[in-house]
């Protein structure tokens, strides 16, 4: 079969991280054999920050935002 491998987005629900920081993991897909009958997708997950949580705010785990203190 042969794969499209394109999708690279945001997956999962944000949390909190490091200094009350939002994150949220990456999904890298990366295409093995591309254009062949043995090709395949592989998931790479990477940890980003999406929102920097500063100036009078902190991260709400449960809401898994920057909110006022």
């Amino acid at each position: 079969m042969d794969l499209d491998c394109d999708f690279n987005d945001y997956v999962g629900n944000r949390y909190c991280l490091l200094n009350d920081n939002v994150h949220q993991f990456y999904a890298n897909w990366i295409c093995i054999n591309p254009g062949t009958t043995e090709s395949l997708c592989l998931v790479e997950l990477e940890e980003k920050m999406v929102e920097e949580c500063g100036g009078g705010l902190t991260c709400d785990a449960n809401e898994g935002m920057c909110v006022n203190i």
